[in-house]
């Protein structure tokens, strides 16, 4: 599908030429702030720091525009200008800075490989929507936004996915307005490809060309997180601003730079208005940083630092505090309006544990043991090694204190374990880099001893295997559809099966629209005509039920028998549902039914 790579290829050098301007402003006004001198020759890491910066500020703005019922394509396009004109000194010396690479070919070769990896990505990225949380949340709180409902979705909802940081959901938003979902994808993407190369610039300083592009590879071969960097989740990015503000904040304790700590806690805001998790970052970041500031006696800096951090984060947590008195409403410190059911339900899908015991902690890199996330799995095997290497040591250390925190305290879903493995990767790269060649061979016995267990125990690793892994690592499955190999219908039925022909039939069938679905149903995002939705929860009763059924018009009811649920709530409310419901079309676990009249 050349169109849909072309188009949205150049809206997103567009969109991220914007943010890199809006960067280029933000990071400007932190300097002055700091009184900090500038920086005179631009750097990769300098242009990586402000893309990423730009590209939380852009959602921000979304967000603005949006409670202020202006978000349109064209106020857009009018920002963005006007971002890219006030910046013009500092995209001219930007492009100015720019240089042939040099001619170490390894390295080269390292950043060509890389630069393709990014490039697969970018194709799967294209794909239409299909992982859960996306279709069930980050979207439809992204469409809300953007549609004109902002002001309830942001300031008033009583829901609890609504009441979470939604700076993710924000730039989602300003995707959906511009073009669609493939865009919202590719910002996605875009966040963790900045991190990427900031990460990569940072080896580079200290190890080396080789080291920079080799550390740019492990972290695209992690397929977790290029996974859900080419969602609308907003892990990934979660990740990218977390792990890009502990890289900076490690970096100033080292050279004490102003402009770092200042970036640091820039992204750290960006961080915690993306999600609660990365509270566990400012923790170990927010310590490390007060001691080096009361050794070095820099307190002005270090309040400024803090007040960047808080500012950037306030709204959501300010928002949260004036509403439930509770900032981090409802994971922590309580959830006052919410019913005691509903909270449990919710907490005990977020929180999956498995055995808390040591023997099962030691086990924790076995999770990532695949032929996919072969270099995760090792990585995080053997990043304890890497704390006997000083320039890896903080990284390896933070990698550490975060699986210890997420096994015993957090919860289990290797979604929530990305940042720790993110950090060992880059770790035990360092490593490998700085440590002496006895070192590097206690890297190598370790790797093997770890392919060794697994391979007894769990007999993941297999020589058939390795090419649909390596293909994982550029992309496939998912780019497949970009490149126009799998149709749309294709690409659907290998995501929901039966439910992408149960969508068509009802499709070419408008007298059976509206269609209901159960409470716990996700509604079906891809269909082109029809149109979905569920009784009130309020619905209770049979005659609530069957005023609800009225007043929805419904036609037909469609259900997954792999997915259990009822219509309403309550039994005699459920039965005035099914007794009215005629099957007309099967197949597999879909079934649609006709509503029958009342009488």
């Amino acid at each position: 599908m050349p169109g849909l790579i072309l188009r949205t290829l150049g809206e997103l050098v567009a969109f991220v030429i914007v943010a890199f301007a809006i960067g280029c402003l933000v990071v400007a006004f932190l300097e002055r702030l700091a009184r900090s001198p500038r920086e005179r020759t631009p750097s990769l890491r300098d242009a990586a720091v402000r893309i990423l910066a730009g590209l939380g500020v852009a959602g921000y703005i979304a967000g603005a525009l949006a409670l202020a019922g202006a978000l349109r394509w064209w106020v857009l396009v009018v920002v963005g200008v006007a971002a890219v004109v006030a910046a013009g000194g500092d995209l001219r010396a930007h492009v100015a800075a720019l240089r042939r690479p040099r001619s170490d070919r390894l390295a080269l070769a390292g950043v060509a490989v890389a630069a393709v990896m990014a490039g697969g990505q970018f194709l799967a990225a294209l794909a239409p929507p299909e992982a859960y949380d996306e279709l069930a949340y980050h979207l439809p709180a992204a469409r809300a936004i953007a549609s004109g409902d902002a002001v309830h979705q942001l300031l008033h909802a009583h829901d609890l996915y609504s009441n979470l940081p939604s700076l993710g959901e924000c730039l989602y938003a300003a995707a959906l307005v511009l073009d669609g979902t493939a865009l919202a994808h590719a910002l996605h993407l875009a966040v963790f490809l900045a991190f990427v190369a900031l990460a990569a610039a940072i080896v580079r300083e200290r190890l080396g060309g080789r080291a920079g592009a080799v550390a740019a590879i492990a972290l695209l071969a992690y397929p977790h997180l290029t996974y859900n960097a080419t969602t609308s989740y907003v892990d990934a990015a979660t990740t990218a601003f977390e792990l890009g503000a502990l890289l900076l904040a490690l970096r100033w304790i080292e050279r004490d730079d102003a402009r770092d700590l200042t970036a640091a806690a820039l992204l750290l805001g960006l961080a915690l208005s993306v999600k609660y998790t990365p509270l566990f970052t400012a923790l170990i970041v927010g310590i490390a940083v007060a001691v080096t500031v009361v050794r070095r006696r820099a307190t002005r800096l270090g309040l400024i630092s803090l007040g960047i951090t808080i500012v950037t984060c306030v709204f959501w947590y300010g928002k949260n505090l004036i509403r439930f008195g509770n900032p981090t409403w409802p994971f922590y410190f309580g959830h006052h309006t919410l019913d005691e059911h509903t909270y449990t339900d919710f907490v005990n899908g977020v929180h999956v544990f498995g055995p808390r015991t040591v023997h099962a902690f030691l086990e924790v890199p076995w999770r990532l043991a695949s032929d996919a996330s072969v270099i995760p799995f090792l990585a995080l095997s053997i990043v304890v090694l890497a704390l006997l290497v000083r320039q890896a040591r903080a990284i390896a250390a933070y990698g550490l204190l975060y699986v210890t925190y997420w096994f015993w305290i957090a919860t289990h879903q290797v979604r929530f374990l990305l940042t720790a493995v993110a950090a060992a990767i880059l770790a035990v790269t360092i490593a490998l880099a700085a440590g002496r060649r006895s070192l590097r061979v206690g890297f190598a016995v370790a790797a093997l001893v770890a392919v060794a267990l697994v391979q007894t125990h769990l007999h993941s690793f297999s020589i058939a295997g390795a090419r649909a892994a390596l293909a994982a690592q550029f992309g496939s499955p998912k780019a497949q559809y970009a490149l126009g190999l799998e149709s749309r219908r294709t690409f659907l039925r290998r995501y929901v099966g039966c439910e992408a022909d149960a969508v068509a039939y009802l499709d070419a069938r408008r007298d059976l629209s509206p269609v209901l679905v159960r409470q716990t149903a996700l509604e079906p995002w891809f269909a082109r005509t029809t149109r979905f939705g569920k009784l009130p929860l309020g619905a209770t009763t049979a005659d609530r039920a069957a005023r609800a059924l009225r007043a929805g018009a419904f036609r037909a009811a469609f259900v997954r028998d792999s997915e259990p649920g009822t219509f309403a709530t309550g039994a005699a409310a459920s039965r005035v549902v099914d007794r009215r419901l005629r099957p007309v079309w099967r197949a597999g676990d879909c079934t649609i039914f006709r509503i029958a009249a009342a009488g």
